[in-house]
């Protein structure tokens, strides 16, 4: 795969040297296998901006039924080539449509079990300590926001932009579509992608700008809630990309086991998590 000239691919290994756990990027491995005496934990590969909200939903389904969840966090598409690849999954949390409808074309899924279970937005994120130069001081936290933020990133020199892999990770294409679609407004598109820093997911990309190791990022706005180190610039336009959303499918090895965990996304107390994570709720709106 070609980046073009200029870009920063960010590695692991220093990022993980910055504090970031290694067991948010894949435990499959680990968690595949049951604790001695108990029923074998439902499986879940899951979209890594969704920690925070099902992390709290498993414990609340396991008081309430006695299922144990276990969980495999990273990028969507990491996620779904494991699958494809055997992982035994039992379910799968996407951040986008791609990756589930590519999972189904290889009949991996049970496509009447799909769901949305939570929306997202796109927003331009600072550290939180860092100058004010490249963010802009302005109160504003909308759309123009983003545009002036960025028209003054693109007259620095070295300043690079945190993004996910837009190639693999559904926040990295997110990105891509609203710089491209903004190219009238902030410059071309082109010009911003030779300066990205580009990481393996979106946490990956918010821990960059969180340790200041760049000035902006696009990520998820849940990420931006959850991390105290950095500030939302302002939020993309939501017409600037397309709809953020999270759906969850069963596997087949999932189809009798599943159900039951992808009815309770859906109860009050879910959602209550999904919202505390910074998430909205599956239905448009805020």
């Amino acid at each position: 795969m070609s980046l073009g000239p200029g870009v920063i691919v960010v590695g692991l290994a220093r990022l993980l040297r910055a504090g970031f756990s290694a067991g948010l990027l894949f435990a499959a491995s680990l968690l595949s296998y049951p604790v001695a005496g108990d029923e074998k934990p439902l499986l879940v590969f899951a979209a890594v901006s969704l920690q925070d909200a099902l992390e709290p939903i498993a414990a609340d389904f396991t008081r309430k039924t006695g299922q144990k969840t276990s969980f495999s966090f990273a990028g969507s598409g990491t996620l779904a080539r494991q699958i494809a690849a055997g992982a035994p999954a039992d379910l799968f949390i996407a951040a986008d449509l791609d990756w589930v409808a590519w999972l189904q074309i290889q009949n991996l899924t049970l496509p009447e079990t799909q769901r949305i279970i939570a929306r997202n937005e796109l927003v331009l994120a600072a550290p939180a300590s860092g100058p004010a130069s490249l963010a802009g001081q302005s109160a504003d936290l909308g759309p123009d926001a983003v545009v002036a933020a960025l028209k003054n990133f693109l007259a620095t020199d070295k300043a690079r932009l945190a993004v996910a892999d837009p190639e693999n990770v559904p926040a990295g294409r997110y990105a891509r579509m609203a710089l491209k679609a903004l190219e009238a407004e902030i410059g071309p598109y082109a010009a911003y992608e030779k300066r990205f820093a580009i990481a393996a997911n979106v946490r990956l990309a918010t821990l960059l700008v969180a340790t200041g190791e760049v000035p902006l990022g696009i990520i998820y706005r849940s990420d931006a809630i959850v991390e105290p180190r950095i500030k939302v610039v302002g939020l993309f336009n939501p017409e600037s990309h397309a709809d953020i959303v999270y759906p969850a499918v069963s596997t087949l090895q999932g189809a009798k086991r599943a159900h039951a965990f992808l009815d309770f996304l859906g109860e009050e107390a879910a959602l209550m998590h999904i919202e505390a994570a910074g998430l909205l709720r599956p239905e448009k709106g805020r």
